[in-house]
Formats: C-alpha cells, sequence, structure tokens
C-alpha cells in the first residue's frame, strides 16, 4: 500500500471481506442524472472459490478507501455486479467487476398504486422510495405540493418519480444505494469540504465550456428558468478540479475551491474517482457549476480587486484591476462561450467595477439587459468618451444583434470572440456588420 491509503471491499450478502491485503484498483463516475452510477473495481489474486462466489449478478459490493492519517476508510460507493470478467497473464490473474448503483431497484420494482384527493406529494415520495428499498435524502428546498385530484400510477417506480418529480421541478438520482431528491440547479445540504493547495487540490482548477443542450428561445418559462439559474442551455460552464480521492463526495454536494484563480462555493455536477493500491491514482475528478464564484489574478487577492473604484480607489488602481481581470478570465481557461459577452465581460469586470459585478452576480446575459440596467451611466457612443474599463455596445443596424467588449484604454478591447473561440485581447474594436453605437461607463460605476 502506498502513501497510507488505505481501503475495504466488502460482500455483505455473501460475508466476504478485504481490507489493506489484495491489490485493487477502482474507476468509479457518479453524476446526478437518472441513470444509475457506474462503476469498475478489479481484484488481483483471489482463490478460485473466492471468484466464484462474486461472479454472480447482483451481488452487493460496498467500496471504501481514503487515508490512514485522515479517518481511514469511508464509504466511496455502494453497487451490485452487473458482469465480471477474468484474465490470467501468467503472472497474475485478476477479476473485474462491473458495478451499478441502484440497478436492482430500478430494474425490478413496479407496482400499482392509488392515493386519495389531498395527497401530498411528499408521502407519495416516501411510498415510492420505500417500495425500492432505498433511504431517501432530501436537498435544499425540496417541496411537492398536494394532488388535489390524487394519483394514481401503473408501471415502473422510475417512471412514477419521473412523473411526479418533473412537474415539480426536482431531479432524482441514486447515489450509493440512497434515493436523492434536490431542486434543478440545486444542491443537498452537505456543505463543508474545502479545497485548496494545501488541503487536497491538484493543480489548477480548469474552465470548461459545453455547447447549449437546449434551443434558446426567449420564451416566459425560459426567462424564469434563466433568472433562477436553473435552465441547462445556460448552465453548460463550470470548472474541473482534481483533487485527492474524496470517498465522501457526491453529485448534488457543495465544496469550496480556493485556488490562484477562483475562490467560492460550487456545486459538485459529477464526481470520477479513480485508485490503485500499487499504482499512482489514488484520486478525484470533479466537475463544478457555480457562476457566483470569484476569479482572482495570480498576483492579488480576489477581495481586493473586486470594486476598487466604487470604494474610492483612484484612477490608477481602476487601470489596474481592468488589467487583472481580463488577464485572470484569459488564463483561466478563458474558451470561447455562445452567447456568453456579456457573461464574460462582467466575469472579467466584477474586478473594478461594482455595477459589473452586480451584474455578475445577477446572472446577467443579454446585452439589452445589461444597457437597461446602467442606467445614467450608458451614453450614447463618442470616442473622446472612451476609458480604460469602459463596456463598448455594439448592434448591428436592425439593433437584432448585440455584442459588448471591455475597452482597454489603447484602441483595442477584451471580448468574447467567436471568431477565436476564446476570451480574446483584439487591437482594434472592429465588429464587421456590428458597430459601437453606446458606452457604459464602468470605470465609473
Amino acid at each position: 500500500m502506498l502513501w497510507n491509503r488505505q481501503y475495504r471491499v466488502k460482500f455483505p450478502g455473501i460475508g466476504l471481506e478485504f481490507a489493506n491485503t489484495l491489490r485493487i484498483s477502482f474507476d468509479i463516475t457518479k453524476d446526478l442524472s437518472k441513470n444509475t452510477n457506474k462503476g469498475k473495481l478489479t481484484l488481483w489474486n483471489l482463490s478460485d472459490e473466492t471468484r466464484h462466489k462474486i461472479n454472480v449478478p447482483d451481488t452487493k459490493v460496498e467500496l471504501y478507501a481514503g487515508y490512514k492519517d485522515n479517518g481511514g476508510a469511508v464509504r466511496l460507493f455502494v453497487g451490485s455486479v452487473i458482469s465480471a470478467q477474468t484474465k490470467d497473464d501468467g503472472k497474475d490473474v485478476t477479476t473485474e467487476l462491473s458495478l451499478s448503483d441502484g440497478q436492482a431497484a430500478i430494474r425490478d420494482t413496479a407496482f400499482s398504486l392509488s392515493f386519495a384527493p389531498g395527497t401530498p406529494g411528499n408521502t407519495i415520495i416516501q411510498y415510492i422510495a420505500d417500495e425500492m428499498g432505498l433511504p431517501l435524502v432530501w436537498g435544499d428546498g425540496v417541496q411537492f405540493g398536494t394532488f388535489k385530484d390524487g394519483f394514481s400510477f401503473v408501471g415502473m417506480a422510475a417512471d412514477a418519480l419521473d412523473a411526479i418529480c418533473y412537474g415539480s421541478g426536482v431531479k432524482w438520482s441514486i447515489q450509493n444505494e440512497i434515493l436523492q431528491l434536490i431542486k434543478e440547479g440545486g444542491t443537498v445540504s452537505n456543505k463543508g469540504l474545502v479545497f485548496a493547495p494545501d488541503s487536497g487540490l491538484i493543480g489548477s482548477p480548469e474552465w470548461y465550456t459545453k455547447a447549449n443542450s437546449q434551443p434558446n428561445t426567449a420564451t416566459p418559462k425560459r426567462k424564469r428558468k434563466q433568472a433562477e439559474n436553473t435552465d441547462p442551455s445556460t448552465a453548460s460552464s463550470g470548472w474541473k478540479v482534481k483533487t485527492l480521492l474524496s470517498p465522501t463526495l457526491n453529485p448534488g454536494d457543495l465544496v469550496k475551491v480556493e485556488s490562484r484563480y477562483v475562490e467560492g462555493w460550487f456545486k459538485v455536477q459529477s464526481a470520477h474517482h479513480t485508485g490503485d493500491t500499487y499504482g499512482d491514482e489514488w484520486n478525484s475528478e470533479l466537475d463544478l457549476v457555480d457562476r457566483n464564484a470569484t476569479l482572482r489574478s495570480p498576483e492579488s487577492d480576489a477581495a481586493s480587486n473586486t470594486a476598487v473604484y466604487g470604494n474610492g480607489g483612484t484612477s490608477g488602481e481602476v487601470s489596474t484591476n481592468v488589467d487583472a481581470g481580463c488577464e485572470a478570465v484569459a488564463e483561466s481557461q478563458g474558451t470561447y462561450i455562445p452567447d456568453g459577452c456579456v457573461y464574460r465581460v462582467t466575469e472579467a469586470g466584477s474586478y473594478y467595477s461594482p455595477f459589473l459585478k452586480q451584474e455578475y452576480d445577477a446572472h446577467q446575459w443579454g446585452v439589452d439587459g445589461l444597457c437597461a440596467d446602467a442606467g445614467d451611466n450608458y451614453i450614447p457612443y463618442d470616442y473622446s468618451q472612451l476609458e480604460k474599463g469602459d463596456v463598448i455596445v455594439f448592434y448591428n443596424d436592425d439593433h437584432s444583434e448585440g455584442h459588448v467588449g471591455i475597452y482597454d484604454g489603447n484602441g483595442g478591447m477584451w471580448h468574447n470572440s467567436f471568431n477565436k473561440q476564446c476570451w480574446y485581447h483584439a487591437g482594434d474594436t472592429d465588429m464587421g456588420d456590428q458597430y459601437p453605437q453606446y458606452i457604459i461607463k464602468a470605470s465609473q460605476c
């Protein structure tokens, strides 16, 4: 065993357990989808008798892992065997188990149920969880209304969960054979782990963005979801973080990241745990989402970079923080975000402008909305009025398309560039068929 690693593998249904003896490796992936979490567990040089005992579909497996000096082995994954494979390379015999979390509960639970008018949705959900044989965890703010006409259903338990949760804005998933319910865009109550260079963080967080999963149609429902930060099409970016193995983390948990480039609380969207008791891997890779975290420049603390001008700073301080914000975004994997010009500008602008920080915190993504919120600081374009840190507003001839960029004080701008596919420092302000028509005096608001 390397670096005080510890593990325990239990097969509770057959009374079998291994702890820090055999070589093992694991590869576990968890997310918030209703598809079961999957994993692979490999054990070296088992006896023939033991292999025959565990190579049985639906055999329950519990995997615990951790560090001797940090609580020892704690529960990482619970699932059942869906397939098994044994290989003999002449030196070692390995047994690889493919595992699934909650497979039997989803596959085998079907029923016919009927509840009277006025039954609370929470009661129905609890009944379904009991039928599936799963404990139930409620995320922050999850609440189902009353079924005034009653509720009847015939079919699989998973379909019943879909029917109830979909209309209430709730997502369900199974984590370690526990039925977990969280609001769309919400979290469970777990909060506490902090990752920093001296507490488990490996390397630097990496920014990523994904294509929108749904068409960006500006319907009233979409606008409401965007305002609540629960719209899948606008929740398609975040941070990838690598840490020392963190077995207690599950999707939906909250964690705090403290790094050179970003600091704040994040929701765990997915977790990938890998380990080998005789190899290099004993790590967790997390996909994190939260637009409210604060970007930091490599040279200075984020708190001193936010709203400096609005708190009495000098124009020189504003200039320094414009550079710090724009460069921090670029250095933190500042890739192009579709329809994300306002998001990028407010992200960088939160370093020096209280107004842009306010818009960033409010999840403002629209050019028109940004302009409307600027009030008296929104003026017709006049080159002589431009100052470093101001936001240049571009429109095409019929105002059907808009764009924004941060003026660099030297004839160019930082902006979310489609052509360059990144947050880009352009040497000019040429946007083709879109022309500078307004200025937001962000250097002064």
